[in-house]
């Protein structure tokens, strides 16, 4: 029995999991879960990804795009793209899929530290857990659906390094907490630090001409090196690999690093940049990052304690 099969029979419901359940789980279903195995229907929400709404991200669209959140490419119970990326060696601890994985800013694992997997190393196949049926020796979250391969003996290419692992943690923490502290500057909203973090990596790594210009004022404005352009079928980093997003992970920590030592250049909302110039103008050369979100960067006040 696979586990669309088995949602209709827990809720006699048709089409339960032709969705990205992760963002949109049906309301009958949350209820029949919580009826059935005693988990309170709030703790069922917090597994969902409308619970980074206001950290990660400022909306969750629940159909459509959202920043951050990888895509699925999903048509019905097919699944097309590669948006749903784990750790072999978490599923063979845990057999269970964490909604965190989903976040395109979680290129590693936080315990294991490898490069996150979001494919079967045998056949190459998406990593679609509802797809699997049951089977008394095998788990859904550890086997895959074409190939019926045990996805916990993959292996990550590498470990991240100590810097990209911290950056990765500090950016968790800002989820965690809903804030961001920057030395010298005020607090900021977690979900506005990341949006600015997006559209900076996305410019450096554009291969359209009028942001590539810019990219190179701002790497040379930073004195660092201007990443290649990117390659990707898709431009928007919820659409790349594992490891495109871990070098797009690690333009974000050379250009925040940069930015916080130049002093002439100033990101005073997610949709400008400014690169004052060498001689201290007044009028600065502006880098408009749009199109932006529809709020302006606001400051939090500082958390209790």
């Amino acid at each position: 029995m696979s586990t669309g099969l088995f949602a209709r029979v827990v809720t006699g419901k048709r089409g339960l999991l032709q969705a990205d359940l992760d963002r949109t789980a049906p309301e009958v279903l949350l209820r029949t879960m919580a009826a059935r195995t005693g988990v309170k229907p709030y703790e069922l929400r917090t597994m969902l990804l409308k619970h980074f709404e206001g950290t990660a991200f400022e909306r969750l669209n629940p159909i459509g795009h959202s920043p951050w959140i990888l895509a699925l490419g999903q048509r019905g119970l097919v699944q097309q793209g590669y948006g749903r990326q784990y750790c072999p060696r978490c599923l063979g601890e845990d057999p269970y899929y964490k909604s965190e994985w989903r976040l395109g800013f979680i290129v590693v694992c936080p315990r294991h530290r490898g490069l996150m997997l979001d494919r079967c190393e045998s056949c190459g196949s998406p990593y679609s857990p509802y797809r699997v049926a049951f089977h008394p020796d095998r788990h859904p979250a550890r086997t895959c659906w074409s190939c019926d391969g045990d996805l916990t003996t993959g292996r990550s290419p590498f470990k991240a390094g100590p810097r990209i692992y911290a950056f990765q943690a500090h950016l968790r923490r800002a989820v965690r907490h809903g804030w961001v502290a920057i030395p010298g500057h005020d607090w900021l909203y977690s979900f506005a630090y990341l949006a600015v973090l997006r559209r900076l990596c996305a410019m450096m790594r554009s291969s359209r001409r009028a942001p590539r210009r810019l990219a190179l004022a701002l790497a040379d404005r930073l004195h660092i090196e201007c990443p290649p352009r990117s390659t990707a079928a898709h431009a928007e980093l919820e659409f790349a690999t594992p490891l495109e997003r871990y070098r797009f992970l690690l333009n974000g920590l050379v250009v925040v690093a940069g930015l916080a030592r130049a002093a002439d250049v100033r990101v005073p909302s997610p949709r400008r940049l400014e690169l004052r110039s060498a001689q201290g103008r007044t009028s600065p050369t502006v880098l408009v990052l749009a199109p932006g979100p529809s709020w302006a960067l606001r400051r939090c006040d500082p958390p209790a304690g």
